[in-house]
């Protein structure tokens, strides 16, 4: 349903852009010509991109090549690791699955899907435009682009002088930008997860319990509880995260009357 509803809102949007005139709106920026696609294209965010860019060392951007350089000999060896279990050893092989929404991946992962994409390519293409900016490279327009429920956005630099004027340290510099960018912010939103207690902690006084997600159907638990209900304790035990209820109930014993 939300797929249709997002389907819906494009067709309406498609449809406006034609009665408008497509080449009308692309004089303004904004390119929504082909269903499900709408790309706003912009020369506002350079001044911004420019002046963070020239703030960044250019010794930060010289680390990342190298760290692109790692990741891209780690990507081969994966990926012909995994090739090679394929044909000779399939039990070893991991499972490739194409991510379409709707039907291989439905319900709350199309969201963090969807979140997850946002921040990997507007991190990706914006650093491009910081590394471009640090190194004289002219970036001609920058802005956001939408293709059904993905969404991020892109930088385009002058090729001209990407090609002509640039060295061959800068176009590098510039290349490995976006991956490693894409790496540092992986990092953080790992360092992020693995301490997401002690820092849920910062904002709630007591963050203990065990919270309800759902209830199996003809379960004793079945209208004695709802989804939303929190579990602070079991007889006289205290319940402060989902595996203290595990505990107790692995130590109880069934009793029939």
């Amino acid at each position: 349903m939300f797929l249709g509803y997002v389907f819906l809102a494009y067709l309406i949007i498609y449809l406006i852009a034609r009665t408008i005139g497509i080449e009308r709106l692309q004089a303004r920026g904004i390119d929504a010509g082909t269903p499900l696609f709408i790309m706003i294209r912009t020369e506002r965010l350079n001044a911004f991109l420019t002046r963070m860019g020239k703030k960044i060392p250019r010794a930060f951007f010289n680390f990342g090549v190298v760290v692109a350089v790692i990741g891209m000999a780690f990507g081969f060896w994966l990926f012909g690791t995994n090739l090679w279990n394929f044909f000779f050893a399939p039990a070893a092989a991991g499972g490739v699955v194409p991510l379409i929404p709707g039907v291989t991946i439905t319900g709350l992962p199309v969201i963090y899907m969807i979140i997850g994409l946002a921040v990997t390519l507007l991190t990706h293409e914006f650093s491009h435009a910081l590394a471009a900016s640090r190194d004289d490279i002219k970036v001609k327009s920058s802005g956001l682009l939408f293709f059904y429920v993905i969404f991020g956005g892109f930088v385009e630099p002058d090729e001209d002088d990407f090609e002509n004027n640039a060295s061959t340290h800068d176009r590098l510099r510039m290349l490995a930008a976006g991956s490693y960018a894409n790496l540092i912010v992986g990092f953080i939103f790992l360092l992020l997860i693995i301490n997401f207690s002690p820092l849920m902690s910062i904002a709630f006084n007591q963050p203990s319990g065990s919270y309800i997600y759902d209830v199996s159907a003809n379960s004793p638990a079945d209208g004695a509880i709802q989804i939303g209900d929190v579990i602070t304790g079991l007889n006289d035990t205290v319940i402060a995260q989902w595996g203290d209820v595990h505990t107790f109930m692995a130590s109880t014993k069934n009793v029939t009357q």
